[in-house]
């Protein structure tokens, strides 16, 4: 395999796999194990190919075109400014939601060892601060931090499941899903876990390779994740009773609910020790991934890079939303990656499909054509319309929220 083939597949896998793993967990305890897989597996066949769309796209523009620019000139300046829009959600939704939980996580364990009592909201003001220290210092200091933190990660991922594989139980696997709503309350939230498709197109120009490259990296890059999230849904689902975890759920939600859940199951302390590290971990190379984009992005709105007075514009405008959101809503974590839920349904279903529905209009055919036709298009907007339905009615009400 050549190394830029491997970089774009590592890229592709090391943009999906983060922090929305955590919340696998969370959203599945409810379904069983064998409703996860198949909703697991549903979800990354319609995500991958909507990727594979985005390949068919790539080949009419320049290397470097991003969605945005894509957008503005096949779906002119409505299409631009939804894309943009739903770009800048997405990014503010996915870091308010790792701040907050990040924040959580800081707090409890230097309450621990310091002995003294923290609040998510102090641990969240200093992960912000750290955070906003290593992405102001460029993306060489934020790509040197992310290389080490996301092999450890890989690696504290592994043991952690070479760790729970013996404690498995394979009654817990057989559990059945308590509610019929709690398959379609868990899909947004889902879906942010195969989401890499903002960053695609810069993949696509990293390549600099042939079509049959660029399928063959979307296809790898995006079971890398499928097979890891099956692995850890089997480890979780086999380790914690779902009734025993449902209840622990409703008193305690979002991650410190899966962290007592540990706890208290009996397992050896390692194993929770382990879990935590790996999502300490995977909560940092998120937030640095995401905030570096968001950062760069006003740095170019500002248009300088070298200004003081600029970068620290953009720090402000990285920062202070999801901060303030982090702060009201110590408990935000699952309501955060709802909405990103949203604007990654535009992102990665609705753009999509729209280019290549629109682009087969006007253009002459291209070399490589994603097979389905009109029906497939159309099936992947209907999706697309359909998540974000679910994630409103769960904000509305209508639907229950995953454990409930």
């Amino acid at each position: 395999m050549e190394n830029r083939s491997l970089g774009g597949v590592l890229l592709i896998a090391g943009t999906s796999i983060g922090a929305g793993m955590l919340a696998m967990p969370l959203v599945c305890a409810a379904l069983g194990f064998t409703t996860t897989v198949v909703l697991l597996v549903a979800l990354w066949c319609l995500t991958t190919y909507s990727a594979l769309l985005l390949v068919e796209v790539q080949q009419y523009a320049e290397p470097d075109t991003g969605l945005t620019t894509l957008a503005a000139r096949y779906l002119g300046r409505r299409g631009y400014w939804i894309t943009q829009t739903a770009l800048l959600w997405l990014l503010y939704s996915l870091t308010a939601a790792y701040l907050t939980a990040g924040g959580k996580q800081l707090a409890a364990q230097l309450s621990q060892a310091l002995s003294w009592r923290l609040a998510p909201q102090q641990g969240t003001l200093l992960l912000t601060l750290v955070t906003a220290c290593l992405v102001s210092g460029g993306a060489r200091l934020v790509d040197t931090s992310n290389r080490l933190l996301f092999s450890l990660k890989m690696v504290v991922l592994l043991l952690m499941l070479l760790l729970i594989a013996p404690c498995v139980q394979s009654s817990h696997l057989l559990a059945t899903p308590q509610h019929p709503q709690a398959l379609l309350a868990a899909i947004p939230v889902l879906l942010t876990a195969f989401g890499f498709h903002a960053t695609l197109p810069s993949v696509l120009h990293y390549l600099e390779g042939t079509v049959r490259q660029w399928r063959y990296v979307v296809l790898a890059g995006s079971a890398i994740p499928l097979l890891a999230y099956l692995a850890w849904q089997w480890a979780i689902q086999g380790l914690l009773d779902q009734q025993y975890f449902l209840a622990v759920l409703a008193d305690l939600p979002d991650l410190p609910g899966l962290m007592q859940a540990l706890q208290n199951s009996g397992v050896p302390s390692h194993i929770g020790s382990t879990v935590r590290l790996f999502a300490a971990l995977a909560l940092s190379t998120s937030l640095l991934g995401v905030t570096l984009g968001l950062f760069d992005h006003w740095l170019e709105q500002f248009q300088s890079s070298t200004s003081r007075y600029s970068r620290l514009q953009a720090g402000l405008c990285t920062f202070l939303p999801p901060l303030a959101f982090a702060l009201v809503y110590p408990q935000g974590f699952m309501l955060a990656l709802g909405y990103a839920a949203i604007a990654l349904a535009i992102l990665a279903l609705l753009l999509p499909a729209a280019l290549v529905w629109k682009i087969r209009q006007q253009a002459e055919p291209a070399p490589y054509r994603v097979v389905g036709g009109r029906w497939a298009l159309f099936l992947v907007l209907l999706c697309g319309i359909v998540i974000i339905l679910l994630q409103l009615a769960i904000r509305t009400g209508c639907l229950p929220t995953m454990t409930h």
